[in-house]
């Protein structure tokens, strides 16, 4: 178990950033949740991974067995986990979301910098987790904040150097995928601005 400690000017908004994920599950729950974030964000090729509907452009996704096989994924449900994943995208939407959160228009800039705040030990050691953000440096000390993700079948990693305003975002159609490597990707980008 991790115990984690916030400075007393940022437990309200700490509180405040956990309450609105509630409101996000009921508008998620409502079908609200491309008119919360896709819409604000410009966001034209995401929604919920459904099974049912023809989505155009909708990948096929990839496994790769014991033996070394690949094969199509099998079907996973991933409506469970809507509240934090389970859509179906593309790099250009992931852009234009990191792209949103950087110029405002999804979250107030204090919220956006909390969330990309490192949290602390009880002994006060950063963990190089924010709030469902990995926040880190690169080789040459250039903070970027990252997230990562995946199901059977996709994986997905999206990098943002905040004060480049650089955004990488890297999709694959396979569970067995490089997305690890975006972090590198993106540092060779950062190094030609």
């Amino acid at each position: 178990m991790l115990s984690f400690s916030l400075k007393s000017d940022a437990v309200e908004e700490a509180k405040r950033v956990l309450s609105s994920t509630k409101l996000f599950a009921l508008a998620e729950s409502l079908g609200g949740v491309e008119s919360l974030i896709s819409q604000p964000a410009g966001m034209t090729h995401t929604t919920a991974d459904q099974p049912a509907p023809i989505i155009p452009g909708r990948a096929r996704f990839y496994t790769r067995t014991e033996s070394g096989i690949v094969e199509n994924a099998g079907y996973v449900d991933n409506s469970y986990k809507w509240a934090g994943g389970g859509f179906l995208s593309t790099a250009e939407d992931l852009v234009a979301f990191a792209n949103a959160l950087l110029d405002g228009r999804l979250l107030r800039p204090e919220t956006v910098n909390l969330l990309w705040t490192s949290m602390k030990t009880s002994d006060g050691k950063d963990t190089d987790y924010g709030i469902g953000w990995t926040v880190d440096r690169d080789a040459k000390g250039r903070r970027r904040v990252r997230h990562s993700g995946g199901a059977q079948g996709g994986t997905a990693n999206l990098v943002i150097y905040p004060e480049q305003r650089l955004v990488v975002a890297l999709l694959v159609n396979s569970d067995e995928s490089f997305t690890g490597r975006a972090p590198a990707i993106a540092e060779v980008f950062a190094d030609e601005q």
